[in-house]
């Protein structure tokens, strides 16, 4: 029972790899001969459960290569495509320490990519408060820039208003002494 349960959890890698030209010793031990039929003679034995690659066919019998490179030919009927529970709960094991590895691999770049981000954030954190500081200066001389136009604003007035008052004063007085000479010319030829 547990066996049929594992075989069919196995990940699709492992069945790829159980394909057609892949085989497994299904009985307790197998000849493999030197040719396909009874009559060639016995080159080895191999137990239950090892895996054969299938590099011919010929009738009810297959060309096989073990593991180790032995070769020979084995009958069709003392294997099966389907891989024993040990086969597969070997290869699952190995496929676990595998996603384990790659698993811990990815926690460690999390961990160096959470990093980065810190870093990245802590920047933009101090970024942010070096233009906040800027905006505030740039607010700062735009103000002092508004007062001094300001202030030119009212000097210029204040030197226009002068030069007028000033200008106007000369004109008054010029007029008036002007007014002054005439009247005086005046009683001068009235006088005469």
């Amino acid at each position: 029972m547990q066996a049929a349960l594992l075989v069919s959890l196995i990940l699709p890698a492992t069945l790829a790899s159980a394909a057609e030209d892949v085989v497994y010793v299904k009985v307790g031990r197998a000849y493999l001969r030197k040719g396909p039929g009874v009559n060639f003679s016995q080159l080895s034995l191999v137990s239950e459960g090892i895996r054969l690659d299938v590099t011919n066919r010929r009738g009810d019998w297959l060309k096989i290569k073990t593991t180790l490179g032995a070769e020979g030919w084995i009958l069709a009927r003392a294997t099966t495509s389907t891989p024993p529970p040990e086969v597969v709960i070997r290869e699952l094991g190995q496929r676990i320490e595998t996603l384990e590895e790659d698993n811990s691999g990815l926690q460690e770049r999390i961990r160096t990519l959470a990093d980065t981000r810190q870093d990245i954030e802590l920047s933009a954190s101090q970024r942010q408060a070096k233009i906040t500081l800027l905006e505030a200066k740039v607010e700062s001389i735009e103000s002092n820039q508004t007062f001094l136009w300001s202030c030119l604003g009212v000097v210029v007035l204040l030197v226009g208003w002068g030069l007028g008052f000033f200008t106007g004063m000369s004109r008054k007085q010029l007029e008036i002494r002007h007014q002054n000479e005439m009247v005086k010319a005046t009683k001068e030829r009235m006088g005469a």
